[in-house]
């Protein structure tokens, strides 16, 4: 682990521990084989490093690499190229030649655990390939792994606001697919919208927040295990007058703040109110 010490990005961390663990002899008891794994190696390698075409000559003299599993995870190209966070050609490479095979589809695509290409891409901190895998399966927007969540969760409970940011605008921009098809996960209702608000919360996305609050109040009441919005709010101390360090015209607009008995709201209507 001291490999990854002062390394300033979840894409950074990732990549030093796929050098130094990931290259080992998948163990045997997996679903991937020795054998496969030997077979693509060199595979998983130019993806990793970039080389395209060194993979695309792979890829032309076998149909199955483009979808095969690497490893325990069964990460496939597309997921190691995402986890790089820096060689965009590939990812848009593969996607086109995905699609060109007629591959760009769930079963193929998706890693242990539910995770589709995009979640990958959330929980690495990687927005442009985000924004690449958006424009070609609009669905993983909205499409759950095996623990019941979307991949604007697996974004905002890693700290990638730049990935959350997008992803939220585009949900939002495409929030009637959700509500249109039986498989698609409402990201704004339900009790993973709860662990989603507290999050935002968390990291300090207080006019996020506040704007979901206005456009979902349901939202508000939901609650993540033993923590909820409100809870988390008051938990913010840093928050308020009395534990931060404001400056003069910050104080001055403090004061002038009238007081309100927030006993008689709504729990909406008083995280509203706190945000202001």
């Amino acid at each position: 682990m001291d490999g990854v010490v002062g390394l300033d990005t979840a894409c950074d961390v990732w990549n030093e521990l796929e050098k130094s663990c990931s290259t080992l002899d998948p163990n045997p008891t997996t679903t991937t084989s020795h054998e496969v794994w030997t077979k693509y190696r060199p595979l998983y390698g130019a993806i990793r490093d970039g080389h395209w075409d060194k993979a695309q000559d792979i890829f032309s003299k076998d149909e199955k690499a483009l979808t095969v599993k690497f490893n325990y995870n069964h990460d496939r190209a597309l997921h190691v190229a995402i986890s790089t966070c820096k060689h965009f050609h590939v990812v848009a490479n593969l996607l086109m030649k995905i699609k060109h095979e007629k591959l760009l589809n769930d079963d193929l695509l998706t890693a242990r655990n539910k995770l589709n290409p995009l979640h990958r891409a959330a929980m690495v901190g990687n927005t442009t390939a985000a924004q690449l895998l958006v424009k070609e399966n609009i669905r993983w927007l909205f499409t759950t792994d095996n623990q019941h969540l979307l991949p604007i969760h697996r974004a905002i409970f890693g700290s990638h606001k730049e990935t959350f940011l997008y992803l939220l605008r585009v949900t939002k921009e495409n929030i009637k697919l959700s509500e249109e098809h039986p498989i698609c996960e409402r990201p704004f209702k339900g009790k993973k919208s709860g662990a989603l608000l507290v999050n935002i919360i968390g990291i300090g996305l207080m006019d996020v927040a506040y704007d979901l609050i206005k456009e979902y109040p349901s939202i508000a009441t939901m609650k993540d295990g033993r923590s909820n919005p409100l809870k988390s709010i008051a938990g913010k101390w840093d928050t308020y007058f009395s534990g931060a360090q404001y400056n003069f015209y910050q104080r001055f607009v403090y004061s002038c703040l009238s007081s309100l008995a927030l006993h008689s709201y709504r729990p909406d209507e008083v995280l509203i109110y706190m945000f202001l």
